[in-house]
């Protein structure tokens, strides 16, 4: 059974029986993406690589982690997130999921939506057309 407890992605929504449900989670715990995508409750998964704000560097390789998450998704055949909100609020470099996980998105055929991530009406839209051309949708 999926623990909701250990998510963060403030807003994870899901959808049961066509009925779109918010699960609000206030703390700051690491997601187990792995465990969202192979429960099949989720369609789509936000914010893949957000952890990134924190500059946060984990000690080991994460192209293995990448590529398992990679396969699990197209399998599952849900949506991974490509989303702007961490490079026009929070300064960092990456415009959208980092090059190294996007590509191996895109390797496997995985389905990639895009997003602004906007929490105020003039960020929608936001740097959008740059992550378009990133997935070759320009």
């Amino acid at each position: 059974m999926l623990d909701l407890d250990k998510y963060l992605d403030n807003s994870v929504e899901m959808r049961i029986g066509g009925e779109v449900i918010h699960v609000m989670q206030p703390t700051l715990r690491m997601i187990d993406k792995i465990d969202m995508i192979e429960s099949d409750l989720f369609t789509q998964i936000g914010h893949p690589d957000q952890l990134k704000i924190f500059h946060y560097e984990p000690d080991y390789d994460l192209k293995p982690t990448y590529e398992r998450l990679a396969v699990l998704a197209k399998e599952h055949d849900v949506y991974m997130e490509t989303n702007t909100g961490c490079h026009y609020r929070y300064l960092h470099e990456d415009v959208g999921t980092n090059h190294v996980f996007l590509e191996i998105l895109k390797a496997h055929g995985v389905k990639i939506m895009t997003a602004s991530d906007a929490h105020q009406p003039q960020h929608v839209g936001m740097h959008i057309a740059e992550i378009s051309r990133q997935l070759g949708l320009d």
